[in-house]
């Protein structure tokens, strides 16, 4: 059953936690998204929440909002093929293939996100991604109002890009590499502690600010230019790892504002453009600049 909510509270739909009033946010399942694209236009599509921020003001477009599936929900072997629903999240993903010994997929426990904006932002960590094992994908296509499935082949992957425009993911299909269950359990795990010694956990924040440089790390520039800890309202760089933000009762507007400051400092400082990986979506007085993938 899908339920629309008329001028709803943003921050709550984001792992950040800010944001202004949406004019429509339409609650739905997996199973209800394919026929709702084809009613509905002029809309953006909201999963986990986590790697976007919502400006403070409102917001016109209509969000769709696909609830979350249910433990390991939406995960099938099929042909030898991984069949993933685009709503699974990138934790359930990397536990579930760890129980049945599928390798490939340990690094994606510690990611915040689900499979379809995973793969359209090539989200990965521990030199791995999502586009290494990926077969093809069946998706929406938003102009021409048709469904496809499309060949990993013909999607041109970089470093937390992809080459998908105007299209929706709703399934995913990888190819399978079996090992031992509890090998791969126990990479897992190893991965997963790794990463929660490195990053933030636990807080408000919607993940990596900036795309890591070609050769250098965003946080070991920022880190050099002291931002670790810097504050402005209520957002903070975090004390853990200075290419994250947290929410401590702030709003976008503060973030914005960080942001801008870390990429005009490190632009000044060592002639490098950091570009964000977090998306920004509404009106905004003021943004860093932006490649053309983050709105």
């Amino acid at each position: 059953m899908i339920r629309i909510l008329r001028n709803f509270q943003l921050k709550n739909l984001t792992t950040f936690g800010t944001g202004g009033v949406g004019r429509s946010i339409y609650l739905l399942r997996s199973s209800d998204l394919p026929i709702v694209l084809g009613e509905i236009d002029d809309f953006v599509i909201l999963g986990n929440g986590s790697n976007v921020i919502f400006s403070d003001e409102y917001f016109s477009k209509n969000i769709l909002y696909v609830v979350p599936l249910s433990s390991f929900e939406g995960i099938n072997i099929v042909s030898d093929l991984l069949e993933v629903d685009a709503n699974v999240s990138s934790s359930a993903l990397s536990w579930w293939c760890a129980r049945k010994g599928i390798s490939g997929f340990e690094f994606a426990a510690g990611i915040p996100g689900r499979i379809g904006a995973c793969i359209f932002g090539n989200a990965g960590c521990f030199g791995s991604d999502f586009s290494k094992n990926l077969k093809s994908i069946f998706v929406f296509d938003c102009i021409s109002k048709t469904f496809s499935e499309i060949d990993s082949g013909n999607i041109q992957f970089s470093y937390r890009k992809s080459s998908i425009k105007n299209k929706v993911i709703l399934k995913a299909y990888f190819e399978t590499s079996f090992n031992k269950p509890e090998s791969v359990f126990a990479r897992t795990l190893e991965l997963l502690n790794k990463k929660k010694l490195s990053q933030p956990h636990g807080i408000k924040t919607f993940g990596s600010i900036f795309r890591n440089p070609p050769g250098n790390w965003a946080g070991k520039l920022l880190d050099s230019l002291g931002f670790r800890g810097y504050k402005l309202g209520g957002v903070m760089v975090s004390e853990k790892h200075a290419n994250f933000l947290e929410n401590i009762g702030g709003s976008t507007s503060d973030a914005v504002k960080i942001i801008k400051l870390m990429q005009d400092k490190v632009l000044e400082r060592y002639n490098i453009l950091l570009e964000p990986e977090v998306r920004f979506l509404g009106e905004f007085k003021e943004l860093p600049i932006l490649s053309g993938d983050e709105l």
